[in-house]
């Protein structure tokens, strides 16, 4: 499975803020830090999209690929102990609230 945080915040490139985001060995927390460095004084458009990939073949070879997304926006602060990744930033537009924190 592939997934990570997509948005044109705080750049013209549509960047891709994955798991090495934050440099080799990097975890959870110092991705979510570095991202949170990087968009300080941003108040403005933090829309960004989570997509997810993944793609399956059976032992008798069949293949799937399916890709999904969720768009919303990155928060001010990381809110909730549940997810991974990039989950306590991501804010849910219809919740107003990140993932983690969600029911």
């Amino acid at each position: 499975m592939i997934r990570d945080l997509r948005s044109t915040s705080w750049t013209d490139d549509p960047a891709s803020i994955s798991a090495r985001f934050g440099g080799e060995g990097a975890s959870d927390r110092d991705n979510i830090q570095k991202l949170l460095r990087e968009m300080e004084g941003v108040q403005v458009s933090r829309e960004g999209h989570v997509r997810c990939s993944i793609a399956v073949v059976s032992p008798d070879g069949r293949e799937a690929v399916v890709e999904g997304s969720c768009r919303g926006r990155i928060g001010f602060k990381e809110v909730g102990k549940r997810g991974f990744g990039y989950d306590p930033l991501f804010v849910l537009p219809d919740m107003e609230r990140p993932w983690p924190s969600s029911p």
